[in-house]
This record gives C-alpha cells, sequence and structure tokens, in this order.
C-alpha cells in the first residue's frame, strides 16, 4: 500500500454516499478508505476519537493520525484484507492503556476486486477490564473454602461452587435446577427452610445453624447465610448463600462449654469448701472428744463412732468436689508400684463383694512405678471398682483387674488419647455386668452424671478419676456394650524414680496423742471450729486463748507480745486474714511460731512460698490426733531452735 500514487478523493460517488449514511446509523467509530488510507466517509464517533472536526476527515490519511509503530500495524492489518479479500476481525491493543474491537470489511466491486475497506471499532477497554473481574470473582467463588449457593428468585439452584461439593458429597450438575428446599430433610432442617423462605420472601437476610444430610447419609451442622440479590430500584433478582460446615466447631464449642462448666464448678467448690469444712471441723473434733470420755464398754460409743464415720464420708465427698476444679490436689507425689496399691484394694474390695461376684487380679509388670499421691490412685481403684461392682449386683459376674506396661508411640494416639510418647503403666478392669449405652459411654466422666435411679449416685465418681488420672499426665478410656460388660483401661506415666525406705507407722499410729503445758493462741471467725480446736488443745494440757477476729489477736499480742507460745489462725477471716495477721507478726514478733489453717489447700501451698511463711499449715477438716501432732511438732521445733538462737 505505501508504493500506491497518492491522490487526493474526487466527488463522492453514489455509493459513498450511501456509505455515509450507514456509517452515521451506528455508534461505534466507523470509516470507508480506499486502497491507500484515504478517508472517504467517516462518522462523528471516529472524528471524537481523532479530536478532528468531521468536515476535515475526508481526504486525510487514516495512518498519518498514529504513531508510526502503531501507524505500520494498522496498515499491515488493511494490506491484509485486500490480499485476502475477507473480512478480519481482531482486538487491537496497539495504544497504550487502550483496547479496540476492530472489523476490516473488504468492499468488492462487481470484478470482485477490493476497492474499498470499511472500518469498525469500538473500545472496550472498561469492558474488557469488567470482564476481566467477573472471570476474577468467578474463579474467587468457585475456589472458595466457604459453600456459595446461588438461587433463583423462586429458590431454585443456579449455581453451587466446589466448596458444595466437598461438604454435601453432591456435584454441581445434580444440584443445578433442584429446588433449594430438596437439600433441607428432616422434621428440623424442614422447618428451618419455612423460616428461611419467609424471611427471603419479606425480602431479610436469613442466618440458622441447620442439621442437613450429606450425599452418604451422615449428618452435617451448616451456619448458613441467605441474602438477596437485588438489580435497579431494589428490585430482588435472586438469592445468594454463604454456608458453612461447623459439625467440628460445635464439637469444640460443646468442649469448651464442658470446661467451662468445669471451671464454673471449681469456682462454686472453692467458694463452698471454707464454710462446709468449718461445719465438718467441730463434729469430728467434738465425736473424737466425746468418744475418748467414754469407757470401752459404753454403748454410746457406737453412736459416736457413727458420727465419726458420717463424717469422713462427707470430708471424702469434699474433697472429690474440690478435686473437680483443682489444677493439683493432694500431698507430694511419691514413686510406688500401681500393683501394691491395687492388692490393697483387692483386699478391702474382698469382703464386700456382692454374691455370685468374682475378683481375679492379675499383675503382669515388675517395674510398675508410678509417681503420684497413693491417695489419689486409691480413690481411682476403688471408684471403678465399686462402679463394677454396682453392674453386677443383680446377675453376677467376674471383676478382673490387670497391670501391665504399655508405650506410647510418637506417631498415634494410645488407647484414644494422644499422650507424650514413653511407657505407661496400664491398670485394665473389666467386668462382665449390664454394660452401657453409647449415650450412656458419651456422658460418664460428666460431673453429677449418674445412671442410679435410688439416690445413692452422687455422679462424681468418674468425673474425679478422670481429673486425677489426666494431671498425673495420663488418660481413662471405656468400652462397653450393654449386656457384654465394660472395660475401663487406665494410663499412667511409668516413673523412673524409686521409694525410699519405709518408716514403719504402726508404732506411730499407737502412739498416744502428744501433750504439752504451752501457751496457745487460737484465731478463727467461726465459733463452733474456735471451741473445738480450743476445747481440744485443753484436753492436751494446753493453755488456750480464743478470739474471733484478726484484729482482736493482734490487739493482745501487741500488749503482751510474749504472751504467748504459738498462734494457731485461720487464714480466710473477713477484714483481717490470717495472712494479714503473719505479716504483722513477722516485724512484731519475728520468732512468734504461726500455724495456719484452711479449708482450701491451694492457700495452704501458697502460704509456704510468702516472703513471711508459717511454721506450717493445717488443711480442714482435721482430726484431732492430727492437731495434737502438728502443734507438739512445731512447738519441739521451736525448742531446738532456741539454743542456736542464743549461741548466735
Amino acid at each position: 500500500m505505501g508504493s500506491r500514487r497518492k491522490e487526493r478523493p474526487g466527488p463522492v460517488s453514489a455509493a459513498d454516499q450511501v456509505a455515509d449514511c450507514l456509517l452515521r446509523a451506528t455508534f461505534d467509530c466507523a470509516l470507508l478508505m480506499d486502497m491507500e488510507g484515504a478517508i472517504l466517509v467517516a462518522n462523528e464517533p471516529l472524528a471524537r476519537l481523532l479530536r478532528t472536526p468531521l468536515g476535515q476527515l475526508r481526504g486525510r490519511n487514516f495512518f498519518s493520525f498514529f504513531s508510526p509503530e502503531v501507524a505500520a500495524r494498522r496498515r499491515a492489518m488493511a494490506d491484509f484484507v485486500i490480499r485476502s479479500r475477507a473480512p478480519v476481525r481482531y482486538e487491537d491493543s496497539a495504544t497504550p492503556g487502550r483496547v479496540y474491537d476492530t472489523r476490516a470489511e473488504p468492499v468488492l466491486n462487481k470484478h470482485g476486486e477490493v476497492t474499498r475497506i470499511a472500518v469498525f471499532f469500538c473500545d472496550v477497554t472498561e469492558a474488557r477490564s469488567a470482564e476481566r473481574e467477573r472471570v476474577r470473582l468467578a474463579t474467587a467463588i468457585q475456589q472458595a473454602a466457604e459453600v456459595v449457593v446461588i438461587c433463583s428468585q423462586n429458590l431454585v439452584v443456579e449455581y453451587v461452587n466446589q466448596a458444595f461439593e466437598e461438604m454435601s458429597g453432591y456435584a454441581a450438575r445434580e444440584t443445578r435446577g433442584m429446588p433449594l428446599e430438596n437439600l433441607f430433610q428432616g422434621g428440623p432442617p424442614r422447618r428451618a427452610y419455612q423460616r428461611l423462605s419467609q424471611a427471603l420472601a419479606r425480602g431479610d437476610v436469613w442466618t440458622g445453624r441447620v442439621s442437613l444430610t450429606h450425599k452418604d447419609k451422615r449428618r452435617l451442622r451448616c451456619e448458613i447465610t441467605f441474602t438477596p440479590v437485588r438489580v435497579r430500584h431494589g428490585v430482588v433478582q435472586g438469592f445468594v448463600g454463604v454456608w458453612r460446615d461447623v459439625t467440628e466447631v460445635e464439637r469444640l464449642e460443646r468442649q469448651v462449654r464442658k470446661a467451662q462448666r468445669m471451671e464454673a464448678l471449681g469456682a462454686l467448690a472453692g467458694g463452698i469448701a471454707h464454710d462446709f469444712n468449718n461445719i465438718l471441723g467441730p463434729i469430728i473434733l467434738h465425736a473424737e472428744l466425746g468418744l475418748s470420755g467414754l469407757p470401752v464398754t459404753d454403748p454410746a460409743r457406737g453412736l459416736f463412732i457413727n458420727i465419726l464415720q458420717a463424717a469422713e464420708r462427707a470430708r471424702a465427698l469434699a474433697s472429690q468436689i474440690l478435686n473437680l476444679g483443682r489444677q493439683r490436689e493432694g500431698d507430694e507425689p511419691i514413686p510406688f508400684r500401681l500393683s501394691t496399691l491395687l492388692k490393697e484394694c483387692v483386699k478391702l474390695v474382698g469382703p464386700t463383694l456382692p454374691p455370685r461376684v468374682s475378683l481375679h487380679h492379675n499383675l503382669h509388670a515388675e517395674e510398675d512405678y508410678v509417681l503420684a499421691d497413693p491417695a489419689q490412685l486409691h480413690q481411682v481403684v476403688m471408684n471403678l471398682a465399686t462402679n463394677a461392682l454396682r453392674a453386677m449386683e443383680a446377675e453376677g459376674g467376674r471383676l478382673t483387674c490387670e497391670v501391665d506396661l504399655v508405650r506410647a508411640p510418637d506417631d498415634e494416639p494410645l488407647g484414644g488419647w494422644d499422650l507424650e510418647p514413653g511407657e505407661y503403666v496400664r491398670l485394665t478392669m473389666s467386668d462382665t455386668g449390664v454394660g452401657m449405652t453409647p449415650e450412656v459411654v458419651a456422658r460418664i466422666f460428666d460431673p453429677f452424671f449418674t445412671t442410679r435411679k435410688d439416690g445413692q449416685g452422687t455422679g462424681l465418681g468418674l468425673a474425679v478419676v478422670q481429673g486425677i488420672v489426666t494431671r498425673l499426665g495420663g488418660g481413662v478410656t471405656v468400652q462397653s456394650e450393654p449386656g457384654t460388660g465394660t472395660v475401663f483401661q487406665v494410663f499412667i506415666p511409668r516413673s523412673t524414680q524409686r521409694p525410699q525406705e519405709a518408716v514403719g507407722l504402726a508404732a506411730a499410729e499407737r502412739r498416744i496423742l502428744p501433750r504439752g503445758r504451752e501457751r496457745v493462741l487460737v484465731v478463727d471467725d467461726e465459733r463452733s471450729l474456735r471451741e473445738s480446736c480450743a476445747v481440744s488443745l485443753r484436753e492436751l494440757g494446753y493453755r488456750v486463748t480464743a478470739c474471733a477476729h484478726g484484729r482482736e489477736a493482734l490487739v493482745i499480742l501487741r500488749r503482751t507480745p510474749n504472751r504467748f507460745d504459738l498462734v494457731l489462725s485461720n487464714i480466710i477471716m473477713p477484714d483481717y486474714t490470717g495472712f494479714d495477721l503473719l505479716d504483722e507478726l513477722g516485724i512484731l514478733n519475728p520468732q512468734m511460731p504461726v500455724v495456719l489453717v484452711s479449708g482450701d489447700r491451694e492457700l495452704l501451698r501458697a502460704a509456704l512460698t510468702r516472703a513471711v511463711r508459717p511454721r506450717a499449715c493445717l488443711a480442714k477438716p482435721f482430726r484431732w490426733k492430727e492437731l495434737a501432732e502438728c502443734v507438739r511438732r512445731v512447738l519441739d521445733r521451736e525448742v531446738a531452735r532456741q539454743p542456736a538462737a542464743s549461741e548466735r
């Protein structure tokens, strides 16, 4: 085209006039040019694009309006149309930042030769950008982790993304055209769908959690939000729903709620422990005082013994409740063999076996040492054994207790528990009783859950068992079916420590209560406990002064700082606590021995870590022997300290 001779176009022909009328009728940029590129006819949109008045375009070379590089590209496309004598459509992006949808049409004469070229082009830059945005949005929706469901105005499914296929098991082609109602099967889901459809009919947004059915018939819990899609003037064109599988989330929520209930129970237990132990303390001490004053042949001794037994059961129950909310409980752990403790429990259980129930124990380990509080593991074994025996009361059966060693692997749970890798001592307790349904098995470790209908079960036994074992770093599993019995497995980390040589306790138990003549100040806001402690110590020969408030005790000690040899004070008191009294005595008379008393063992442990520490701590409710030995031990230690102090 570049070698052809340039000529000014002649008068407009009739054909060009027709073309001019046609070009003016289109909104696209359009022109008719000759073989050299001279513009014969153009329309107003083209004039605006080229920023040239329409009357000045005729005769101008179309390619002269562009840079040499762009002009060369467009001239090459015109040459291609002339050679091929066929129309061409393409996207012209030669202009930086702009995209034109371009059509070049050859105009043929009666001999089939190209005499003119009609060019139509439209700026589609914004349209292409919007299309890319739509593609990006569609891709994002298709690949989103959340389920997206798009419905028509009459709630027929038009689109579901890939996440829906993964969640429901239904392919997109199966759901397209399906009424949305078909996905809500069953009573509760159907009612949820009715609420959903009513809300959407009003044009509202609807959100709720619904149980849905997977294609393989398993149930799912889904959180669903449906929103109307509105076009111009607020007309609802359809609805879009975002679904989320919350099956696992709800399971975790249940665990959190259970943990919160346990935490609340622990707080409640801590709140009632003080008052409950204050009630039990005087009962125990007065019963022991009364029992000590009766001859061996007195029939009333049996009544006092019954009182003490009932008080001990109440103390054990209070300890169980407190164990539910504590992170640690009991004395310092010591190493011992679990099989030895099991033998002791078997001796206790043996005489109480129901008729037609046999008891067997198998010990398969020699090094089954654990590091724990023996009293707590004794409680674990006895709770499990008691439950097993109750399950066999009616029909009889066989209770088998076994101890062996197992190893927790690195890459899989042990008995369903994700335990630290290493060796564990396993206690297996199996019975041939009535067994349990899956619904009961799922709840047996819940506090206060019991299957006993006679009011004898507290529902605390297995909850306490689980709490003790998990605090030791172990786990508890249960397998049971109705009519086939139950198997409990308890996993406790094996200890490498070995116990020290045992000190004979029989002689200590046979000793009479230690006595003394020292002066003791008893401080407690609870009158009954204050009086019972005072009477108990006076019976042992001590000279006792009792006061009801910490400030009252402080006034006495300031007035006569050397009058007393020991202060026995409760910790939790209104207005002025035992800690306050201890701190004040640390300044007033640092040599004064103080014994702190509380029903909260955590408070007692905290007392031993304070800057000003008591000489000893005593957990309520305590026996007379415990009180006597604690007071005597502290006083004897003070006597032993005096020479060393005088030498300095």
